[in-house]
């Protein structure tokens, strides 16, 4: 029979699982997903530059000088901030978070970082439906095609605006 007959909706059933439990298995055994939750590590991380370079510009410095981040970063404990190479649109964000507190506004990007993964998940898993994937098999694949790569989990804990990205492109799928 044919996958889209009886013998193949166990299949169609089997693949979301075996989808999460890859998935969860690669986001355990990431050196990535560890370190999320020890908070001394956010401060090696690009948010922290970025954040600093954000709190730089709300200042009214130049969020480029590392002269002008190099104090600010330090205050997270990262003892040498050296720059920030992101775009001037990518920076206003960052001034914008830069005026939570370093902790508070890692953590209030980490929750939009998560909330735009599932979308991804789920734009990726639309797409591949409306090009003909049975919707179980598009579900499993969405997921096992974003979760189960280890630059997902680095991505998360750098804490960038790499998930905006993702959602973006997943969402013109």
């Amino acid at each position: 029979m044919s996958a889209s007959g009886t013998r193949g909706a166990p299949l169609r059933v089997l693949l979301p699982v075996l989808a999460l439990l890859a998935a969860s298995l690669a986001s355990a055994r990431s050196d990535w997903t560890a370190l999320l939750s020890q908070r001394a590590s956010w401060a090696e991380s690009d948010y922290q530059l970025h954040w600093a370079a954000g709190r730089a510009l709300a200042a009214g410095k130049d969020p480029y000088d590392p002269a002008a981040v190099g104090p600010i970063g330090a205050t997270t404990g990262r003892p040498f901030t050296p720059f920030c190479a992101a775009t001037p649109l990518f920076v206003r964000v960052f001034a914008w978070l830069g005026e939570l507190p370093f902790e508070r506004g890692y953590r209030v990007l980490l929750g939009v970082s998560v909330v735009l993964l599932l979308a991804s998940f789920a734009l990726l898993g639309a797409a591949l439906w409306r090009a003909g994937v049975p919707a179980l098999v598009a579900a499993a694949a969405g997921v096992a095609l974003i979760a189960c790569n280890d630059g997902t989990w680095m991505a998360l804990w750098y804490n960038q605006l790499n998930f905006v990205t993702l959602a973006v492109l997943t969402g013109a799928l």
